[in-house]
């Protein structure tokens, strides 16, 4: 052979992750409800203790009004806690994601359906398998 290289036929490349994967799903409409509403009670309790007696109907008024009132500095911890921990369960999804091959857009959404609805969302990326689901590599 000229030059003494020698035909080694095609060279066999690395896999290069592709972005065609899509997969998104919403979480159970349980905690789709139920998980915006606990936000709303502890926000309402925080912020505004005296709203939860107008708005929140017979004991649950009251007992969000209570804790507002007599337990601020726990109701603000709370409040601080949880925006920090769906800040951060957004931020894994956004790894997952991509760590899972998915679109840019699917990333997008499992990012902010995270921030949202927090494990409920999250729990249904990491269980997501796409070679289980599709029968494909990539």
């Amino acid at each position: 052979m000229a030059g003494g290289r020698k035909n080694q036929g095609p060279k066999a490349r690395p896999p290069i992750a592709s972005y065609t994967d899509d997969y998104f799903v919403f979480p159970h409409i349980f905690w789709m409800i139920a998980i915006p509403f606990g936000f709303y009670l502890l926000f309402t309790a925080t912020f505004t203790p005296d709203n939860a007696l107008r708005y929140l109907p017979g004991h649950l008024g009251t007992f969000v009004n209570y804790m507002g009132r007599s337990h601020h500095n726990i109701c603000i911890s709370l409040c601080v806690f949880a925006v920090v921990a769906h800040c951060v369960e957004a931020a894994y999804a956004g790894k997952v994601s991509q760590d899972k091959c998915l679109t840019p857009l699917a990333t997008a959404k499992w990012s902010f359906m995270t921030f949202l609805f927090g494990f409920a969302s999250l729990s249904r990326l990491v269980s997501y398998d796409r070679l289980k689901t599709t029968g494909k590599q990539h």
